[in-house]
């Protein structure tokens, strides 16, 4: 009986410990969400429901994407520049900035733009 006390303990301890990682990442995904939710607080005035638009990011950060995406639903945002879409909505994290980004602002027709904490909003069309 000693030598199966040692093994529940551990036992124990590691669904504690798998509990509180799981959590742990849930509000993770849950702050990453409202903090691109208050940085795309407005740009919805200029998406109707169901529209297209492509979705360009730093380093394509796929955690982003998906929070973005969850934000703007039932706007549909397709991952890559290349889709057929006129719009682009771009995040440009300030810090890690692409230049090349900042060029494709520059080339286009700025609709709309935001900045919150450490990221730069632009939602622009194609000419």
């Amino acid at each position: 009986m000693r030598n199966v006390l040692p093994l529940l303990l551990v036992l124990l301890a590691a669904m504690v410990a798998t509990a509180g990682f799981i959590d742990g990442r849930k509000k993770g995904n849950d702050q990453l969400v409202l903090q691109h939710s208050t940085g795309l607080a407005g740009v919805q005035k200029y998406l109707p429901a169901g529209a297209h638009i492509g979705f360009v990011c730093t380093r394509n950060d796929a955690p982003t994407y998906a929070a973005c995406r969850y934000v703007l639903a039932p706007v549909y945002l397709g991952y890559r520049v290349s889709l057929p879409t006129d719009t682009l909505l771009v995040v440009n994290e300030r810090e890690n900035g692409d230049s090349l980004m900042q060029q494709m602002v520059a080339s286009h027709k700025l609709l709309w733009q935001n900045t919150y904490l450490g990221y730069n909003y632009y939602l622009i069309a194609k000419q």
